[in-house]
């Protein structure tokens, strides 16, 4: 008679219990599928790492998104909030080269060319925002300079 097939201990009894081979692969199978959900599910992530970016949360964002990029790096909208989350979170270069390659992914998509363009305006500090404030910035100087005297 064969000696019966080491098993690993497990502590947990809903592991333990012992079960038909047939039951178990399919057991095996949707345990499986239910963390490939968990872990690979893009979708879940990508509505995450959108709301870290309304919360102004970059760098977190961003960390979320390399990973959702490294596992689908054919996804345009994950490359455009890859660049997004960069942008925010100092890192320029490799923002526009994400948000370069969401537009290489997905040509078609206007707003990504739109959004380069800001992104290459924000870094020269030309956004329409970024001038006034810089104007109002330099009327606040040469007023405060001029009392001062």
């Amino acid at each position: 008679r064969a000696a019966p097939a080491a098993r690993w201990p497990v502590a947990h009894a809903s592991v333990r219990a012992p079960c038909p081979p047939t039951e178990e692969h399919a057991r095996a199978a949707r345990l499986a599928g239910i963390i490939d959900t968990m872990v690979n599910n893009a979708d879940a992530k990508l509505f995450h790492a959108k709301k870290l970016l309304q919360n102004g949360e970059s760098q977190a964002a961003m960390e979320l998104l390399e990973f959702i990029a490294a596992n689908n790096p054919d996804l345009a909208d994950v490359q455009y909030l890859l660049g997004v989350a960069q942008f925010g979170s100092g890192k320029n270069d490799a923002a526009r080269a994400s948000i370069q390659k969401a537009i290489e992914l997905d040509p078609e998509n206007e707003d990504y060319k739109t959004e380069l363009e800001n992104l290459d305006k924000a870094i020269k500090g030309e956004l329409p925002e970024q001038v006034e404030a810089a104007a109002r910035a330099a009327a606040e100087a040469a007023a405060a300079g001029g009392t001062s005297q």
